[in-house]
């Protein structure tokens, strides 16, 4: 953030302001404001990037210390500020799109104003406020110091008028003097200028003096600018800078300036006293690294002095954050530098000035990060080795807090900068050794542990402590007027009000103990809970004591193991007994005072409860933990023993009868600690013999009055405490015989539990259990008097939990009748028993029950109840689930009784009989039940005159379902129940409900008999039975009806699919119609109605196809039913509807949404009219069966659809629908196409010609959508078939024979069926479809690619058959119709496959059979077309068609339209000899085709396939096929260089070699390997006399490169007359003379053998000799003499050399000049990539030269620089000169790089 701040802005009346735009020929505007009205506390604020183009205008009280701390956090948040303290804006303002960096003209327009004012006109102000406001925040980079100097002369001047002068301009003249020297001083110039001008200090130090409080400031700040250097700018001289300014009268000024602001207002000078701390805080810590050590030892004392210090001391605490932080970092250094007295002093007036106290508040309750650091700080260093302030500071701080002061400190091992930049020595730094840093970290951290709270509430508590303290002391001395004053710390301490409440004992905390369990620990726990137990006998407060019980509680529970046994146990219980008393004098004077109003807020405790009676919630807390921390403390046995010695059991039972006024679950743990007493000591011994006497707790409880308060407790509103005391009474009257005599009479126990029991919401198990008990152990008659007997014996044998549920009505059992008016009649007798006794009660806690005699209660309706066994019948209807312990007694009871009462009572007997059978069904009475006949008497029912009325239907609906649940228990039933004819019963009742369904009762009865029937069937028995009586059969058909209830048709429906699991049964539902009655229902379905006929629709569709057999894992009938079924149902719904309900994956109503439909598929057609049909069948055929004769279904259903008749049916397969939809799933693909095949040979095509479509088309879906049926295509019959089609006139059948076509097209994608179609003849017959229509050719060039790709016989045969031809004819068609130019496309695809693949085919056949052997297709092809037409193939289709149709010359070919009628001449010839002949004729023979001459038809001579004119002409071009060439160039040149009538065509030849291996330097390797003495044949034709001169030059440059090559160079010393070869080429052609020798003198280098070759024959020497000494000073003689050298010198070879050089010693002496036997750059190998023949794009050969970058593929500079683009210039100059050119070596070594 950068921004501007101007102090006291003026409030202008009226302001004219303008926007200047500055540039580099314009100078700013300013206009001055009109008259102005200053107000002292306002000020302007200008942000840097904001939107606003004038600054915002702020005012305040105290404005200075705003503005500083607003530098302070623009400082820290790495930005600038620009103050302007003249209290005169500028007049004019720039665009932030202008705040820029000034241009170089720019600033020095603005230094040279500078020098036009004198300080005595009115353009000074404007002049210097226009400076520093346009170049302020930049660094200047002028080097004149004129402006420097004449602006300090200035400042003087003005300063010295400011002093004398009251005005107000003076004072801003100042101000932005300084400003502008701040901006000038940004120059390394004027910074160094500053250090040698003598009065600059002295000029500063006296506006620092100024009574202006704007100029001290902007001195200061001045002062600050330039010893406080940003980073990277007059670091060097910053040091020597704070010397030259900061002499000892500035110190001094700046000192008296700190000294001078104790005495100010609060407010004034905050500015320059913030301004002259930030100057000693650079010095001291911002930029202490360029502080001179020596020169800061010598400050240091001033600092240090005692004004001084309490001055900073008091500026610490300014309001203003920016001074107080400043003199803190001041105060730092000067404590951590000092000498330890000195340290020591300032220490003890830190404290005694109240310093540290200030600074330790600062440390917790700063709002500033770095002024807390820097406070904690310098409170270690106050406190550090001085005891007084260590014992100050450790009286105000908890004593855990203080523990990480000895943590470990952890000194940074980062490297500070050094003090001083003249010294090399450190200033030592003193480190106090406790960890103050970790303990100021911690403090404003929270921490809540049992030995610690700290948070913002104790931290505001000792920031409170301490400004009060602060405020006492201020105020007390300014009361006292004695000057000489010190705080009185020993008496000083801090009362944390948080800590005191959390109760401390200890070292511990008790509520941060509580805050922290269950995770807390504590040391030596039995003496913490001893001096628990201490606090809480002399704790008055409640709260606290059950802070300190809970603890307690707490405490004895984790450590009971370290504390054991407690011994002032006696002293608890008179604690507990003191505690009672005093709740129940409350108690009894809160029921003696009359009743209150209530209170306003119930929640709220009473304060002073003695007072008022009331008994606080307080005080029951006490007394319940009280009782909590004795359970916990009972777990070690002896403290229990203890408190039953000292008769702790009565107080604590003296507790129970508050509960029956307080309603409160806390005397629960009173009653549980008297039943932990009485559990101690068991009754009985291990052999179970009762101890006499009894144990002492059940002694104490038993005695007095005790008793009757335990019983009295069932009283309580609270049902825990009812529970508990339950449980106690039930431990007491355990083996306490001489207690439960009279029991009842003396404490009214029955009344009190069964109250209990009524008045819990829950059921009481332990009331239930302590009733039993005393009902036991008492008179039987006592509880009779309250309960029916059926309840007092339900009370003796059943458990206490069950017999508590069913006492309040929460569970029923059938063994009791126990209704809401019986405990309704109980409860009131209850309430006159204990009511006078709740009376008393209310007025005295303390009241005993007094026994009231009751009479027993008479219940009514139980007498007309019906009992079997023990247990109502009602009652067991009422809770079917109740446990009946012996059912088998009930049962047999309930048969005996069934005719001996009315219908009514039948019904519940029969229904009761059926709640047992659920529940017992597994027993033997119930799995071989005997009451058959009696339930087919409860049948009976008369066929002609049948019984309907209400009670019959009642006991035959619950009769059957009796019934049914007994056939379904066991096996055994079932067979007993056919054994009594119990079938023919159920046959009578299906006969007559079926007939009767209208009825709501019938309907019941008869889901029940189809129940019953169902369950039998599974039986063979009750299915043979059926067989015999086939009526059950027609009757539940009968039920079979649309409209029925959908429970009769689904168990009807249910019936039949077990009828058709017998073969027997199933053929009478099919004489009876059953599929019949099923497709009733499936077309009464409607589509989007939810109604019960489309459920029984959707099971009926379900169950006919299991009927059927449809749903059998194969799919197939597999009984003569079914198979009937499935003929019936597929003459009546179709072949494919039977087929969709067969998938799986199709739903039932998904079906009968198709049924309902128009649905066409392959095999069905189904539409409203073929439905309809079936519709009026069915019904006609229902008529039958419902109208009562014996009409039975015939075996064969004779049923046809007339709709469908004209339709096209192939193995029952639409074709109309399949070719609509040709991705239906077939089921046999293979079979359906071999139907397809037989249909096609069966039909006269030309007469049938749709018919043949439509089965053609169906054979190419068939074979598109189903893979692997390919090979029934290329059968015999089926290709017999389809070529006969082909056959056929075009005229007749073209579109059949495109279908035929499209068939054998998928069928070859297939490779396994290529073969049988690959015949020779067949391929005949597909060529000549390519030649009778031109719609059919790609259809045709498809197959051939599916064949060339798959099959190596149809590439054979694709030739032998003369198809290629037919290929050539498309291909060589010149037409430039755009469909014409695609199928040529089409064709070259199809000729570049075949290519490949005969080529495949002929090395893999020669890998066989390890022999060279012809490709005919290559044969073939080479004898039509040249070679490169062969080799373009290889491109591109559609670039082989654009290529062949261009006109083209170069070296490797001359294709115009006089070559391309001649290769289209002798295709034509060929292809009209092939279509003559018949199918079966002998094999094509490709070789036996003659060649096209074009040599002689373009009259040039060729070799290798290159017109060699042509490459003499245009040498650098690149051949095609290089190696050929090379090879048949050599043979030539072999065979017609002894013939002289042939020495032209040998010229030719070996320039044409020249230019070859000139241009490409690698190919020399190639004349060292093929043919093996082709180096020789060149060398032997140097000799030849009829070569032209020009070859013999051609020939000695073609060796010197060879010379080059290694392999090569390995030949040529095998030619014994080579040297001898090259001096005859020198004789005849003195232009090879230089190139010659070169060679020599390579040779020779690279192996001296070579030497051997100068013989005297040879003549070499003699011409080297003479050459030495005519041109001893040209190349070519340096060349010589350095090879007569070499040889001369050479020891091994060099003797016949030396010989011939008799007498020429001197010579010879002489030094050879440095030559470098290679004259050519590197030749790369002959890689294979380099020889493999080349094919580039057609567009790059038709010119003679070739693009750059693609002639070849690396270019090298041959015989001159440069020689990459100029070598075949280079090489005529050459050939023609002889002479080779000078070659930089350096040059073609940069010119090597292969060109990309």
């Amino acid at each position: 953030m950068h921004c501007r701040i101007t102090y006291s802005v003026p409030l202008r009346a009226s302001t004219n302001v303008r926007h200047a735009s500055l540039s580099r020929h314009t100078k700013p505007t300013t206009n001055t404001p009109m008259q102005t009205q200053d107000k002292k506390q306002r000020f302007a604020i200008e942000y840097s990037g904001s939107s606003k183009d004038a600054p915002s205008i702020f005012e305040h009280d105290q404005m200075q210390q705003v503005v500083a701390n607003l530098v302070m956090a623009v400082h820290y948040a790495g930005g600038s500020v620009a103050l302007n303290l003249s209290g005169v804006p500028p007049g004019t303002y720039l665009r932030p799109s202008l705040w820029q960096a000034p241009d170089w003209p720019m600033e020095e327009h603005f230094c040279a104003r500078l020098l036009t004012i004198t300080g005595k006109d009115d353009r000074t102000l404007p002049v210097l406020q226009e400076f520093a406001w346009y170049l302020n925040a930049h660094e200047l980079k002028a080097k004149d110091t004129r402006h420097l100097q004449w602006i300090l002369r200035l400042l003087r001047y003005s300063n010295t008028l400011s002093e004398h002068s009251s005005e107000d301009a003076s004072g801003a003249i100042v101000v932005e003097c300084l400003n502008c020297l701040a901006i000038l001083l940004t120059s390394k110039a004027n910074y160094s200028e500053m250090m040698r001008l003598e009065d600059s200090a002295r000029t500063l130090c006296d506006t620092l003096r100024s009574q202006n409080e704007m100029i001290a400031t902007s001195a200061a700040r001045l002062i600050l600018s330039l010893i406080e250097q940003p980073e990277k700018r007059h670091v060097k001289m910053e040091g020597q800078m704070k010397m030259h300014l900061l002499q000892d009268e500035t110190i001094t000024t700046l000192l008296s300036i700190l000294v001078a602001h104790n005495s100010k207002k609060s407010g004034e000078q905050m500015l320059l006293t913030d301004s002259v701390l930030r100057v000693f805080a650079s010095v001291f810590k911002a930029h202490a690294h360029t502080t001179d050590r020596d020169w800061f030892m010598q400050l240091l004392p001033k600092m240090s002095r005692q004004t001084t210090v309490s001055t900073l001391f008091h500026l610490c605490t300014s309001a203003c954050a920016s001074i107080s932080l400043n003199a803190s970092y001041v105060l730092r250094v000067i404590l951590s530098t000092n000498s330890p007295e000195a340290r020591t002093a300032i220490q003890d007036m830190a404290r005694l000035n109240m310093a540290l106290l200030y600074h330790i508040m600062l440390t917790i309750d700063s709002p500033f990060p770095k002024q807390r650091r820097v406070s904690g700080q310098l409170v270690g260093l106050m406190c550090a080795e001085n005891k007084e302030s260590m014992f100050v500071f450790m009286r105000i701080i908890p004593r855990k807090l203080l523990a990480y002061l000895k943590e470990p400190i952890k000194r940074k091992t980062s490297h500070k900068k050094r003090w001083g930049f003249s010294s090399s020595a450190k200033i030592e730094h003193f480190q106090p050794q406790l960890n103050w840093v970790r303990l100021f970290e911690e403090a404003v951290h929270d921490h809540e542990n049992p030995e610690l709270l700290w948070n913002d509430a104790t931290r505001s508590e000792l920031a409170t402590a301490i400004r009060d303290e602060m405020s006492g002391y201020f105020r007390d001395s300014r009361a006292n007027r004695d000057n000489n004053k010190v705080w009185n710390y020993e008496e000083f301490n801090v009362k944390y009000r948080t800590l005191e409440q959390m109760v401390p004992v200890g070292k511990y905390y008790v509520g941060l103990i509580l805050r922290t369990v269950p995770d807390c620990t504590v040391e030596e726990p039995a003496q913490f809970l001893a001096d628990m137990f201490h606090h809480l006998l002399l704790e008055p407060a409640a709260r606290n004591r059950i802070m300190l019980l809970q603890c307690m509680t707490w405490c004895a529970d984790k450590y009971k193991r370290d504390i054991g046994h407690i011994y002032y146990m006696r002293n608890i219980i008179r604690f507990l007994e003191a505690s009672l008393h005093e709740v129940e004098g409350r108690t009894i004077a809160a029921a003696a005072s009359p009743a209150r109003a209530p209170a306003a807020d119930p929640g709220k405790e009473c304060e002073g409860g003695g007072a008022s009676g009331e008994v606080e919630d307080s005080e029951l807390d006490v007394l319940e933990w009280a009782c909590k921390f004795l359970i916990e403390s009972f777990k070690v046995v002896d403290n229990l023993r203890d408190f039953i010695r000292a008769g702790g059991l009565i107080p604590v039972a003296g507790l129970l009868p508050l509960s029956q006024r307080v309603n409160d679950t806390r005397f629960f743990h009173c009653a549980q600690v008297l039943i932990t007493a009485c559990k101690l000591v068991d009754s009985t011994d291990e052999r179970g013999f009762i101890k006499i006497p009894i144990p002492r707790a059940k002694s104490d409880l038993c005695g007095g009055h005790t008793l009757n308060y335990i019983v009295q407790g069932l009283m309580a509103d609270s049902s825990e405490v009812v529970e508990r005391c339950a449980v106690l009474l039930e431990l007491l009257l355990n083996n306490n015989g001489a207690v439960v005599d009279g029991l009842h009479d003396r404490t009214g126990v029955l009344f009190f539990v069964c109250r209990a029991m009524l008045k819990a919401e829950e059921p009481h198990t332990a009331a239930a259990a302590l009733l039993r008990t005393v009902h036991k152990q008492q008179a039987p008659a006592l509880l009779r008097l309250l309960l029916p007997d059926s309840m007092a014996f339900f009370l003796s044998n059943a458990e206490p939990d069950v017999f508590a549920r069913v006492f309040v009505g929460a569970e029923t059992t059938p063994e009791v009748i126990w209704t809401a008016e019986m405990r309704e009649q109980l409860t009131a007798t209850l309430e006159l028993a204990l009511g006078p006794f709740a009376a008393a009660v209310a007025k005295d806690p303390r009241a005993v029950y007094e026994a009231v005699k009751v009479e027993a209660i008479k219940y009514k309706g139980l007498e007309d109840e019906l009992r079997c066994g023990n247990y109502y019948i009602k009652a067991l209807l009422e809770s079917p689930s109740w446990e009946v312990e012996e059912p088998e007694d009930v049962l047999t009871d309930a048969l005996q009784m069934l005719f001996k009462v009315p219908p009514k009572k039948q019904v519940m007997l029969l229904r009761a009989m059926c709640v047992l059978y659920r529940k017992y069904y597994r027993r033997t009475p119930f799995r071989l039940f005997e009451g058959f006949p009696i339930l087919l008497r409860a049948m009976e029912m008369d066929r002609a005159k049948p019984d309907l009325s209400q009670d019959k239907l009642d006991v035959v609906k619950a009769t059957t379902d009796l019934v049914f649940l007994s056939a379904w228990a066991s096996k055994e039933n079932r067979s007993v129940f056919l054994q009594v004819k119990g079938l023919s019963s159920l046959s009578t009742l299906l006969y007559c409900f079926s007939r009767h369904i209208d009825q709501p009762s019938v309907y019941k009865v008869l889901v029940n008999v189809l129940k019953i029937v169902t369950r039998l069937l599974d039986d063979q028995k009750a299915r043979d039975e059926v067989v015999v009586a086939p009526d059950v059969v027609s009757d539940v058909m009968w039920c079979l009806k649309v409209g029925y209830p959908s429970d009769v048709i689904g168990l009807a429906m249910q019936c039949s699919l077990s009828f058709s699991e017998d073969t027997r049964l199933c053929d009478m539902m099919y004489k009876n119609g059953v599929h019949f009655f099923l497709l009733e229902f499936m077309f009464s379905y409607k589509k989007g109605d939810q109604a019960a006929d489309n459920e029984s629709a959707v099971r009926g569709c379900s169950v006919l196809a299991n009927i059927c057999g449809i749903f059998n894992d194969s799919g197939e009938p597999e009984n003569e039913p079914q198979r009937r079924f499935q003929a019936a149902l597929c003459r009546l719904l179709s072949h494919g509807m039977v087929k969709d309900i067969m998938r799986s994956s199709t739903s039932d109503a998904a079906f009968l949404e198709a049924l309902h439909g128009s649905y066409e598929t392959p095999n069905s057609i189904w539409n409203a009219a073929t439905r309809a049909e079936t519709e009026a069948f069915v019904h006609a055929r229902l008529a039958k069966f419902r109208s009562g004769s014996d009409y039975k279904e015939p075996d064969e259903l004779e049923f046809s659809f007339s709709c469908l008749e004209k339709e096209v049916v192939v193995a029952d397969t639409y074709l109309r629908v399949y070719n609509q939809q040709p991705q239906w799933a077939l089921e046999d693909p293979r079979a359906f196409l071999e139907e397809l095949f037989a249909a096609v040979r069966s039909i006269d095509v030309v007469a049938n010609v749709e018919k043949t479509r439509a089965v053609l088309i169906s054979i190419s879906h068939v074979l598109t959508h189903n893979g692997g049926v390919e090979s029934v295509v290329v059968t015999p019959d089926s290709l017999a078939c389809l070529f006969a089609i082909l056959q056929l006139p075009v005229s007749q059948v073209e579109s059949l024979q495109a279908l035929a076509l499209g068939a054998l097209v998928l069928a070859t994608a297939n490779q396994q069926c290529i073969d049988p179609v690959a015949e020779i003849d067949r391929l005949r017959l597909l060529g000549r479809c390519i030649k009778n229509s031109a719609s059919q050719r790609a259809q045709v060039l498809n197959i051939l690619d599916n064949m060339i790709s798959g099959s190596a016989k149809a590439v054979a045969n694709v030739t032998a058959s003369g198809g290629v031809v037919y290929l050539l004819e498309m291909v060589t068609n010149s037409s430039h119709e755009r469909e014409h130019r695609q199928i040529r496309a089409l064709a070259t695809q199809t000729l570049r496959l075949l290519k490949a693949s005969s080529l495949s085919l002929k090395r893999r056949r020669e890998r066989q059979s390890k022999k060279l052997l012809r490709d005919p297709f290559m044969s073939l092809m080479l004898a039509l077309f040249p070679p490169y037409v062969c080799a373009m193939l290889d491109r591109a289709p559609t670039e082989f068609v654009t290529f062949y149709d261009a006109n083209t010359r170069n070296p490797d070919l001359i294709w115009d339209d006089v070559n391309r009628e001649a290769a289209r001449s002798s295709i034509m010839k060929l292809l009209a000899a092939i279509d003559n002949q018949p199918v079966g004729a002998p094999d094509f023979d490709a070789g036996g085709v003659p060649c096209v001459e074009y040599a002689a038809l373009n009259g040039m001579r060729q070799c290798g396939g290159v017109y060699v004119r042509m490459l003499i002409e245009h040498p650098a071009y690149r051949l095609h096929n290089t190696r050929r060439f090379m090879e048949e160039a050599m043979a030539a040149v072999a065979e017609l260089r002894s013939d002289p009538s042939q020495a032209t065509s040998v010229d030719e030849l070996i320039a044409a070699l020249y230019h070859v291996v000139i241009n490409r330097n690698e190919w020399a390797n190639y004349l060292g390997e093929v043919p093996n003495n082709g180096l020789e044949t060149l060398t032997s034709c140097l000799t030849d006399q009829h070569l032209s001169n020009e070859s013999v030059l051609h020939l000695v440059l073609l060796l010197s490169v060879c010379a080059h090559c290694a392999g090569p160079r390995k030949k040529l010393i095998g030619i014994p007359k080579l040297f001898a070869s090259l001096v005859s080429a020198i004789k005849r052609n003195y232009n090879a003379q230089e190139p010659a020798l070169q060679t020599m003198f390579l040779l020779v280098k690279m192996d001296p053998a070579f030497i051997t070759q100068a013989s005297v024959e040879s003549e070499l020497v003699p011409m080297l000799l003479e050459t030495v000494k005519s041109s001893a000073t040209t190349k070519t003689g340096q060349v010589a003499f350095a090879l007569l050298k070499t040889m001369y010198i050479d020891k091994r070879y060099g003797e016949t050399v030396r010989s011939q050089l008799f007498g020429e010693e001197e010579l010879m002496a002489g030094e050879a000049a440095a030559i470098k036997p290679q004259f050519y750059p590197k030749i790369d190998p002959l890689d294979p990539g380099r020889m493999t023949p080349v094919v580039v794009p057609f567009n790059q050969r038709m010119n003679y030269i070739a693009p750059a970058g693609v002639v070849e593929q690396k270019n090298y500079s041959s015989l001159a620089p440069g020689g990459i683009k100029r070598a075949p210039a280079a090489i005529s100059s050459a050939a023609s000169t002889g002479r080779l050119p000078e070659v930089d070596r350096k040059e073609v070594r940069k010119t090597m790089a292969p060109a990309s």
